[in-house]
């Protein structure tokens, strides 16, 4: 894996990149800056990778290229940011359970015209959910160009859940999320299959 942690705006002095790859490559708009080993938190199990870019930095794309053995396993791209367009809807779960408890973290990204997030957005946004429940308020303001709030489904329920966000100078964003049936059973995750034959003892004091 590779992952900037920087944004990509106002001339960073020093763009920071976490990898557990052998090396790392750094690409502005193209062309190739500097490539290295971690150097930061040596102690570290993967230490970070740290550039001084010096007077390099130019607005547009900063690319991250992740090596083992001298091959490229990973990379990832990061966009300047610019004004914030439109709203984006991205539920944890396509589905939630129709029992009156079942619920699922959703999350709203404000971006800009490369669908990359302003990370400095903060104005405030409509929630409004049908066939469902929302908990929290139905107004948040963004925080990092981004917030999140829980849906829960109503007992019995069948219709989707609609959940609709809106702000002020934005196209505003919708989702749906299925209602399933109860079916007494407990949904297990992935992990949970997995292990379903572990047996648990009781402890005796």
């Amino acid at each position: 894996m590779v992952h900037i942690l920087n944004y990509w705006e106002q001339s960073p002095e020093d763009l920071l990149v976490a990898s557990n790859a052998d090396e790392v490559e750094i690409k502005i708009n193209g062309k190739s800056i500097e490539r290295k080993r971690g150097t930061e938190f040596p102690n570290l199990l993967h230490p970070l990778f740290k550039f001084s870019l010096g007077d390099a930095y130019q607005p547009g794309v900063v690319e991250a290229l992740a090596y083992r053995h001298g091959e490229v396993v990973a990379r990832e791209e990061l966009r300047s940011p610019q004004e914030a367009e439109r709203l984006q809807i991205v539920p944890d779960d396509a589905s939630i359970v129709a029992d009156g408890a079942d619920a699922t973290r959703v999350v709203v990204y404000a971006l800009d015209k490369n669908s990359s997030v302003p990370p400095y957005e903060d104005r405030r946004i409509s929630i409004r959910v049908e066939h469902g429940t929302l908990l929290g308020t139905p107004t948040a303001h963004l925080e990092g160009g981004r917030i999140a709030f829980y849906v829960q489904a109503q007992e019995g329920q069948q219709q989707p859940i609609a959940i609709h966000v809106s702000a002020e100078g934005l196209t505003s964003g919708e989702a749906n999320l299925a209602a399933e049936a109860e079916t007494g059973a407990l949904p297990f995750a992935p992990f949970d299959a997995r292990n379903a034959s572990l047996k648990f003892v009781p402890a005796k004091w």
